[in-house]
Formats: C-alpha cells, sequence, structure tokens
C-alpha cells in the first residue's frame, strides 16, 4: 500500500488499482469465483466474458476490478444476461476515493424475469403511456386506468409508466402501479444523486420504466427471496473484500422509506465527451 502526503501534513494511503487481467488471479476473485460457482468451466466462461466486457468498455476497465468483477458475478448468479436490458455494471468516479467504482444495477427486464419466475404470475411488464391513454383513477379502488391505443402513436408524447402483473389463467392485472412523467422526474433528482449526468439524462424513458416496475414487485407483489435480495442489491457498488456494500445513491430500492445504511452520496457516473480531464474520465463536479 502506497501513501501520499497531505496538505496538512498528514498521510493518506492510496489504494493501487490493478487491471482487470490480474485481478482475477488474486485470492480474493478466485474465492468469490468458486464460492458462486461450482462449475470450473462456468468459470472459466466467466472470466473470459468479464475480461471481454472490460476490453469493450474503457470505463469499466478502468474501474476497481474488487466492485466491477462481484457486479458482473452477482448478475451472472442471478441468472441475468449482461448488458441487454437485465442487468449492467455501471462505472462510477468516487471523488471520496479518488478512482472509479462500479455499481451493479439490475434492468427492468432483470426484474421482470425475477417476478415471474416463480410461476405465480403470468405477465409482469411495464410500458409508455402516451398523451390521452392515461383515464385517471379508479373512484373506489383508487388503481389508474390505461386504455392503449391499438396502434402507438409515437408523435404523441409519453405522460407516464404503467406497471402491471397478470397471474395465470386471468387476462386483467392483479395488481398495477402508475407514475406520471412529472412523478418520476421528481422521484429521480430526489433519489438518484447521478440524475443530471448519468442514465436518468442518458435514457430517462428506460430508468422511468426500471423504477415503477421495481416499485410495483417490491411493494405489491409476492415478495420472492430473489426479489428482496434484488431490491437489496440493485444500485449497489460489491466488494470481493467484504461482505458490506455501498449505495451510490441515496435510497435502497429508490423507496422513501427504505434508508440506505452506509450511503454513499458523492459518486457520480463517468461517462465519455463531457468535461473529460486529463485522464479522460468526466469530472463530476463541472456542471454540463
Amino acid at each position: 500500500m502506497a501513501y501520499e502526503v497531505q496538505p496538512n501534513g498528514g498521510t493518506q494511503a492510496v489504494r493501487k488499482i490493478l487491471k482487470p487481467s490480474a485481478f482475477i488471479s488474486t485470492e480474493g476473485a478466485k474465492r468469490m469465483l468458486q464460492s458462486m460457482f461450482s462449475n470450473p468451466k462456468t468459470r472459466d466462461q466467466l472470466i473470459t466474458e468479464y475480461l471481454s466486457a472490460c476490453a469493450a468498455n474503457p470505463l469499466l476497465a478502468q474501474c476497481d476490478p474488487a466492485t466491477s468483477f462481484p457486479a458482473y458475478l452477482r448478475g451472472k448468479a442471478m441468472g441475468f444476461a449482461y448488458g441487454v436490458g437485465q442487468y449492467d455494471v455501471i462505472p462510477y468516479k468516487d471523488n471520496r476515493k479518488g478512482y472509479l467504482v462500479a455499481q451493479f444495477q439490475i434492468g427492468a427486464k432483470g426484474f421482470k424475469q425475477l417476478a415471474t419466475r416463480s410461476g405465480v404470475y403470468r405477465v409482469v411488464d411495464v410500458k409508455c403511456v402516451r398523451e390521452g391513454e392515461y383515464k385517471g383513477r379508479n373512484r373506489f379502488t383508487g388503481e389508474p386506468c390505461v386504455e392503449f391505443e391499438q396502434f402507438e402513436d409515437f408523435a404523441k408524447p409519453i405522460v407516464g409508466y404503467f406497471a402491471y402483473a397478470i397471474k395465470p389463467g386471468d387476462e386483467l392485472p392483479c395488481a398495477v402501479d402508475y407514475m406520471t412523467r412529472e412523478e418520476a422526474v421528481a422521484w429521480g433528482k430526489r433519489y438518484s444523486k447521478s440524475f443530471n449526468s448519468g442514465p436518468w439524462k442518458d435514457d430517462f424513458d428506460k430508468m422511468a420504466c426500471k423504477t415503477v416496475i421495481k416499485r410495483l414487485c417490491s411493494q405489491k407483489l409476492a415478495l420472492s427471496t430473489e426479489i428482496m435480495e434484488a431490491v437489496r442489491l440493485d444500485q449497489a457498488v460489491l466488494s470481493t473484500e467484504n461482505d458490506q456494500i455501498d449505495y451510490v445513491d441515496s435510497t435502497v430500492g429508490e423507496d422513501p422509506a427504505q434508508e440506505a445504511p452506509n450511503s454513499q452520496p458523492e459518486p457520480t457516473p463517468a461517462e465519455t465527451g463531457r468535461h473529460a480531464d486529463e485522464d479522460g474520465v468526466i469530472d463530476p463536479d463541472v456542471p454540463f
């Protein structure tokens, strides 16, 4: 461990970040891999896939692999496919630590898959609601009423996001949740420290859909062990060094009632092409 001299005359430990190819040979990486996957061929395949993902994403390759490797493995252990809307590993610049860390993030497709796996629900989905399709709320139940047009008119603006679950043998939803676009904006601003520079900025509708279906799964559907674990780990920074996890954003599961333990609000997403510093990494403190 190296040390650097601070302005006040003290010293602070400086973490040496290994390259992904070097990290996978460490004892911590081997232990985690063996504890999660018993088949040696599967372990070898996952290592190859992880290194390929890092090679395809320069920022992911710069992340501390002690956070990116466990995030990659966790998604695979949950049965997800990487980078196709089921789960992803997002680079973040942690200003307190001075280097990039990786956030484990489950997508809307991942939550849909988890919710339908047990067979309790035949369909769990989320759709964007266009202007004119939202009809208000049922006067007795308070549930949102949406009538989708047969053919989606992409010229009409999106006004909300509708998540629903249908049980086998049924045609109508047994549980629904709705969030207006304005509510989604307010939600993202309040509970995501990276609202103005990360996925919320780059693909707002995708993040809004993920938020409302995650809320449906965590608040209105039968909570399987898998769903509870997914809500707990989503948007967290995992580590091979210990069992503790950090939350990049301010709450667990984007639920105001669930304050995150060890909440770490400072890190913000690292992106390319915006106010890059001399190392090519975005400085999150510079406004766009």
